[in-house]
């Protein structure tokens, strides 16, 4: 199909060109993440079982400061489930994995880890504490978590873990509501401060504010790179963080073919 590169309608083919390889990288996405939740499913059905708990329940909280750097407005709690025998209950790297999995805008930083036994209700459920209106370590609501920075630290979180699924259920008659179903502790993710900061790029330095700005510039591109994009998720989280000192607005087609964009950036930078 020829198109005249001087015409509306050679936009609109580049649009509806985006829009066509964007929905086969999407089903597969969805997926994948399907073929996951069925397995995690399985897994905690099968878990239900035994007495003996294959499946370790970690509540994950990040850390405000991070959240804030990172602008999750969304992101700030979930519930993941570790086999026992898995790498994430082993080792650094493991845990830092499974983490990574259930919150992607953490991906690309580098994280420290704290622990703590869980507090159990009356009802069965776990308490978490909260850090939303919290500042400053005389109100830190984490401070008696312990520091998790070794494969052996992180293994002995999770026999304590372990120990205190056991300790607790066997305090507890059978028909109890307080019961634990699987062991469970609480991890508390925040920034690695022993890891350098990334400097700033040089054409950040002495920018102008792009909110003083009168006029928008508008650019329209697009590009389709001989290997293509191996992780449309990870350059999706790159963009965002290298455009977001632009204040730049606009539409962008990310998918595993290419890129196409149509966007509008503060003049004055």
């Amino acid at each position: 199909m020829i198109v005249d590169e001087t015409t509306r309608d050679y936009l609109l083919y580049l649009r509806n060109l985006a829009q066509a390889v964007k929905v086969p990288s999407r089903k597969e996405l969805l997926k994948e993440e399907k073929k996951r939740n069925s397995c995690l499913r399985q897994l905690i059905e099968n878990d239900a079982k035994f007495e003996i708990s294959t499946l370790c329940e970690v509540r994950v909280s990040i850390d405000l400061e991070l959240r804030e750097e990172l602008n999750m407005k969304k992101e700030k709690r979930a519930r993941v489930f570790i086999r026992m025998a898995g790498n994430g209950t082993k080792t650094i790297k493991g845990l830092e994995d499974e983490v990574k999995s259930s919150f992607r805008a953490v991906r690309n930083c580098s994280l420290a880890f704290s622990a703590e036994l869980p507090q159990v209700l009356q009802n069965g459920s776990i308490f978490c504490p909260g850090d939303d209106d919290q500042r400053g370590d005389s109100s830190n609501p984490n401070k008696t978590f312990w520091v998790v920075d070794s494969d052996n630290l992180v293994a002995e979180s999770f026999r304590k873990a372990n120990e205190f699924f056991s300790s607790h259920n066997q305090q507890l008659p059978q028909e109890s509501q307080s019961r634990l179903k699987r062991p469970s502790i609480l991890i508390h993710v925040m920034k690695d401060t022993n890891v350098p900061d990334v400097e700033y790029p040089s054409y950040l330095k002495n920018m102008p504010n792009p909110k003083e700005t009168k006029e928008m510039t508008m650019l329209s591109f697009y590009s389709f790179p001989p290997g293509g994009i191996t992780d449309p998720e990870d350059f999706l989280l790159f963009l965002k963080q290298a455009w977001e000192p632009f204040d730049a607005l606009g539409r962008v087609y990310i998918a595993e073919e290419g890129i196409n964009a149509q966007m509008s950036v503060p003049t004055n930078v």
